[in-house]
């Protein structure tokens, strides 16, 4: 019983080194080119600048600090 319930999480892993990083996330850290090249591959050269301008915009705006105790509110 064991084994089984562990196969799951074993897909899970082998999937997870195949995934690409959130583009919205490197942004936020400040990895625009690494971002760029995300969006590039997923949704060509053309959506690339106008959803990097998205992006920009929406990190530069993003001041919220959320704290735990208002995650349980």
């Amino acid at each position: 019983m064991l084994y089984a319930a562990c196969v799951p999480g074993f897909f899970i892993v082998v999937g997870m080194q195949f995934a690409v990083e959130s583009p919205r996330w490197l942004a936020k850290v400040g990895r625009l080119d690494d971002a760029r090249k995300v969006v590039e591959n997923i949704w060509g050269v053309a959506e690339a600048e106008k959803a990097m301008e998205e992006m920009k915009s929406v990190v530069a705006n993003d001041d919220s600090q959320a704290s735990w105790s208002e995650l349980l509110a």
